[in-house]
């Protein structure tokens, strides 16, 4: 190196820099440049193009092809992964919210009648079938598994649905009840109390709608 040159440090990546020297005369000095091999290229890769960083003296340049559907898939893999933990993000706001309009049923819902409150989870909204709490099933509807039950809010429209008893011991609403969710717009995190009604050995369930949407 002479008095007077000017040196430009062009950043790469990794702490790799090229550097460009300029003589007095403004000129950019060349140097002989080692020989680089194979192992000693990096590569830059995008989704498009290709960037060899290094300046190899052989004209011989080994570049590694890039796959643009390969590459498509990595970047689609992270959007993917992006919407999903958005996804549970609003899982966990709708679960949190329905937990206060629970409790908020809860503690202000009263009748004269036998009744549970449930609230609205993904099964149910994804399967033919709601859970009836266990306590609920063994007091109230001991012995009653295989019959239909009809759900209705208004006794002009009703819906029947098969009362099972699962290996676990639980009783659930299956064989209709995802016809009762889809017209009345269930969704996920809203609250439902069903009131029972048993006569002359038939059972039915008035429901009432709390939406997550509108009730809180």
């Amino acid at each position: 190196m002479g008095d007077s040159q000017l040196l430009v440090f062009q950043y790469q990546e990794n702490s790799l820099f090229n550097v460009i020297v300029f003589g007095k005369n403004g000129l950019e000095i060349k140097y002989d440049l080692p020989e680089i091999n194979e192992e000693s290229i990096e590569i830059e890769e995008t989704e498009n193009s290709l960037q060899i960083i290094g300046r190899p003296k052989s004209s011989k340049v080994f570049k590694r092809k890039i796959n643009p559907k390969e590459s498509k898939h990595e970047k689609r893999k992270v959007q993917k992964n992006g919407r999903s933990h958005n996804l549970i993000d609003v899982d966990n706001d709708r679960k949190e919210r329905s937990r206060v309009l629970y409790d908020k049923v809860k503690n202000t819902f009263h009748s004269n009648k036998d009744f549970f409150i449930c609230m609205i989870q993904k099964t149910s909204i994804e399967r033919d079938l709601l859970g009836i709490p266990s306590e609920f099933g063994k007091k109230f509807l001991h012995g009653m598994q295989g019959r239909n039950v009809t759900l209705f809010i208004n006794p002009k429209k009703t819906w029947i649905v098969n009362l099972k008893f699962t290996s676990d011991h639980r009783y659930t609403l299956n064989g209709g009840w995802s016809k009762f969710r889809t017209h009345n717009n269930l969704k996920f995190g809203d609250i439902c109390v069903l009131m029972l009604n048993k006569t002359k050995g038939k059972i039915s369930f008035k429901v009432t709608i709390f939406s997550l949407e509108n009730d809180i």
